[in-house]
């Protein structure tokens, strides 16, 4: 209204609006068949990149293995939680307890990165309900709900 011509209220523009790969950190807490099953679905998508790492013992289990080699190659935590967090489109934690192998201060960051529109998987089994779960860290305010610390161990049928 009050315009000789709407020609130029209009531009065309090309707007990219997804990165061109989900970037994911992947943290199992001890090896199992599920972890396999979530390294293959993510690997298997060309447009994901994944950085994976697997606790292959807690640091509990004494054998005289330094805490610092309890994953394949070195775990770099202060480098993934601290300096490239927010490089990270989505964590998951699968099956991972807190046993000291992240220090604490770290689930804040964490926290922070999810506050901030980051992403948070935690694929978990009863674990997550035992006094190491990681809902027992400062990760808490980041989670939508605390285990009661009730593990219900029947069949499930849907109403």
């Amino acid at each position: 209204p009050g315009e000789l011509t709407d020609a130029n209220n209009r531009a065309i523009a090309l707007v990219d609006g997804i990165r061109e790969n989900l970037r994911v950190l992947l943290v199992s807490g001890e090896p199992h068949a599920g972890e396999r099953t979530w390294r293959n679905l993510l690997k298997s998508d060309a447009s994901v990149d994944l950085v994976h790492f697997t606790i292959l013992r807690p640091p509990e289990k004494q054998d005289g293995t330094p805490i610092n080699e309890l994953s394949l190659i070195a775990f770099p935590t202060r480098e993934l939680f601290v300096e490239k967090i927010k490089d990270f489109d989505l964590i998951i934690f699968d099956r991972y307890q807190h046993r000291d192998v992240l220090p604490i201060l770290y689930y804040d960051y964490i926290s922070e990165y999810v506050e901030k529109g980051g992403a948070l998987l935690i694929a978990a089994g009863p674990e997550y309900a035992g006094e190491n779960s990681i809902a027992r860290t400062p990760l808490n305010a980041a989670l939508p709900a605390m285990p009661t610390g009730e593990v219900v161990d029947k069949a499930f049928y849907p109403r």
